[in-house]
This record gives C-alpha cells, structure tokens and sequence, in this order.
C-alpha cells in the first residue's frame, strides 16, 4: 500500500511510525522528493533520493525528471549529468522529456563553457 498524507509528513521530517508498517515505495519518495522540491529544500530532495536508492528502489524516469528540476533550481549541472548517465544504467532510455530536463538545466546554468562539450 502506499503512504498516506500524515504518513508521508512522518517520513519526510524522519519520524518512523511505532508500528514499524510503513514501507515507502517508488511513489512515495517520488512524491517526496517533488514536496522537497517544491518547498526549496533541494538538500532533503538529495537525501530522499539517496535513500530510495540504499533501500534498493530504482528510480523511474518521473523521478529523474524531479530530480532534473531540482538541479535546474540549484543550477547544478554536475548533477544533471551523472543523473542522465545513472538513468542510462537504469536502463531508462532517454527520451525527449528526460533531454528537455538536461537541457533547461544547462539553460539556467549559464555557464558558456557547457558548450565546449558540444
């Protein structure tokens, strides 16, 4: 099953409940990790998905695409890069979409010497 909305809170601010029976999946460090987002904590996005992938959760192309966002608003192109490759270990192949989010990310970057690459 998936997390409720008090469940989730728990889990962001890093309570456990006592019963021990909450097993966050995909979506749920998904969903976190869009609320990291969307509040301004990138670091807690960072974290969240750091443990999604020590609990053994492989990421999906909506999660990297989150990610891509949080690296567009930390104009962290160092990061968007290893996520495009980790996404292609994945096996996720990258599509117009996962592009998209790479390149808004060097867009904000502005930083001229990312084209030297190109």
């Amino acid at each position: 099953r998936s997390a409720s909305t008090e469940e989730l809170r728990n889990i962001l601010s890093g309570k456990v409940p006592d019963d021990g029976i909450v097993h966050p999946d995909l979506t749920t460090y998904t969903t976190l990790i869009m609320a990291s987002e969307k509040m301004g904590l990138f670091d807690k996005a960072w974290e969240i998905f750091q443990q999604m992938n020590q609990m053994g959760i492989k990421p999906d192309k909506k999660t990297y695409m989150h990610m891509m966002d949080v690296c567009v608003l930390k104009r962290d192109t160092q990061k968007a890069c290893e996520l495009m490759a980790e996404a292609k270990a994945h096996q996720i192949l990258p599509d117009v979409d996962l592009y998209n989010s790479l390149m808004n990310v060097l867009a904000e970057s502005r930083d001229p010497s990312i084209f030297q690459t190109f």
